[in-house]
């Protein structure tokens, strides 16, 4: 028996959480002025990963508890691959902090650009969100203004902890 098909909508809802999360963890790393860079590139890669495979594990045993036997290597490969775009969704922060690691640009500058890009990004799915739900042009620009909320309410939380 296979896994279950997975519908559209239920990437987008990896993209948008792991979308989230990396620009929250771009967010705290930055406020150690310790942290190098390549520090945060890191900090930001492997808890994205961990991230991914909780949820991969997660979505796994869900899918096992519908059923009688084990999933196949191929089933948890297809489950790996559903919630692969919340681990996609850091790619580009991590450009940016990478352009900061080899110091094309400052430490500040660099973390500062990933959560923009963060922001960027979720004001970019609200947009399409919108747009394929056929909203109004009211309906675009709160569901605009609630997706970006969310990553400026980040940057907010940054100021005020900085």
């Amino acid at each position: 028996m296979d896994a279950p098909e997975v519908h559209p909508s239920a990437r987008v809802v990896g993209a948008v959480y792991g979308q989230i999360l990396a620009t929250a963890i771009v967010a705290t790393l930055s406020e150690d002025s310790a942290a190098s860079a390549s520090e945060i590139f890191f900090g930001v890669a492997v808890a994205m990963l961990v991230f991914w495979l909780a949820h991969v594990y997660a979505e796994a045993v869900a899918v096992r508890l519908d059923r009688d036997q084990p999933l196949t290597v191929p089933e948890v490969w297809r489950v790996a691959v559903q919630e692969w775009p919340e681990a996609q969704a850091a790619i580009p922060a991590l450009a940016a902090l990478g352009l900061g690691w080899v110091g094309v640009l400052t430490r500040d500058a660099a973390t500062d650009l990933a959560i923009a890009l963060g922001v960027v990004a979720l004001f970019g799915w609200g947009f399409l969100i919108a747009r394929r739900s056929r909203l109004s042009p009211w309906g675009t620009a709160g569901a605009v203004a609630l997706n970006g909320g969310f990553g400026l309410a980040i940057v907010a939380l940054k100021v005020i902890v900085h």
